[in-house]
């Protein structure tokens, strides 16, 4: 975690995030990233709330000391895999219709009530029933700002709906990609980029720009 993230989402997102590792069947370790300025008191606050849940915090200042400021961390993390057997679980079974597994998604990572989906959206639900590929693990696509899908709501919101108003569907790479919220998805790359005309001249000035 990042002291700076700590001050702007509070402290309840760190536990959403450690309730979403242990949804997995996963035992998480913190690490605190320090970085110049940070305050003392701010990271003990980060100390004593991940003692409060159960959960080793790890002083990494990586960013400062290199590799040194991160040796604590690193041992924590080796101790970690050695001592504890894992016991990582899947939140949802290929099998599952894709309403269920985005249900399952929303409600247990993201922390939302439920999902409800515009009109383009369910009728691509059945679409992809009929094709068959309801067997395709879902990649959602939401703003990286919020837990939710409004980037206004910070910290671990509750009360709200997660809104899917396209699904697509990215049969090649395996996976159904519900659309939430205001977001744009990167184009795919056409067979030949255009990055592959970008060069300099004699001269080392830029061409095949446009």
């Amino acid at each position: 975690v990042s002291v700076r993230a700590v001050k702007i989402h509070g402290l309840e997102n760190i536990t959403r995030h450690i309730g979403i590792i242990r949804n997995f069947g996963l035992e998480p370790i913190i690490a605190i990233n320090k970085f110049p300025g940070d305050c003392e008191n701010d990271i003990d606050r980060i100390r004593k709330h991940c003692n409060l849940l159960g959960i080793e915090s790890y002083l990494s200042e990586a960013v400062t000391r290199g590799g040194n400021g991160a040796i604590a961390l690193a041992e924590a993390c080796v101790r970690n895999l050695q001592n504890r057997r894992s016991g990582f679980k899947l939140l949802y079974n290929d099998r599952m219709p894709i309403r269920e597994k985005v249900e399952i998604v929303a409600k247990q990572v993201y922390g939302a009530e439920g999902v409800d989906y515009s009109r383009n959206a369910a009728a691509s639900l059945n679409h992809i029933k009929d094709l068959g590929l309801q067997r395709l693990a879902i990649n959602i696509a939401k703003t990286q700002f919020s837990l939710s899908d409004n980037p206004k709501l910070k910290g671990a919101p509750g009360r709200w709906r997660l809104k899917v108003k396209d699904i697509r569907i990215f049969a090649g790479a395996g996976f159904i990609i519900p659309v939430c919220g205001d977001i744009m998805l990167m184009p795919g790359l056409p067979q030949k980029p255009a990055a592959w005309n970008i060069d300099t001249d004699e001269h080392g000035r830029i061409k095949g720009l446009f």
